[in-house]
């Protein structure tokens, strides 16, 4: 199958945002969330991470749905500074992060200082039903 280039450009692109949020998850908590079943996730032991508040930020935006793939490259996470020598600029800050699973717990996957691996289900179903 030949896309026209007018169909590439035009399509929605939420389910590339959401593959890269998911993609990013995965290479910082090294769990396979998408094949990964609820038993699998609730025997995980919370754990305290040290991640950039920005990349926080990012994930927080991306799995809330607010993020297009252009919102995503001009976050200031992938922002590089004039003086840097590098692709990316250095993470100088980082906020201790919990990482737990808790059905119980209300409020988003992603929030201020934690990210509940519960919510993560309803993420799926909201972009793959």
């Amino acid at each position: 199958m030949i896309l026209a280039p007018d169909s590439v450009i035009k399509r929605d692109c939420k389910a590339d945002v959401y593959s890269l949020g998911f993609l990013i998850l995965h290479l910082l908590l090294s769990i396979d969330l998408f094949h990964a079943s609820d038993n699998q996730l609730q025997r995980l032991k919370p754990e305290i991470l040290d991640l950039s508040p920005q990349l926080l930020d990012l994930l927080s935006n991306i799995f809330a749905g607010k993020f297009t793939m252009d919102n995503v490259m001009e976050h200031p996470y992938f922002q590089v500074g004039e003086n840097c020598k590098f692709n990316a600029e250095p993470i100088t800050e980082v906020a201790a992060i919990e990482v737990f699973y808790d059905k119980k717990k209300e409020g988003e996957m992603i929030s201020q200082g934690s990210i509940n691996l519960a919510k993560f289900s309803g993420i799926l179903k909201k972009y793959f039903a």
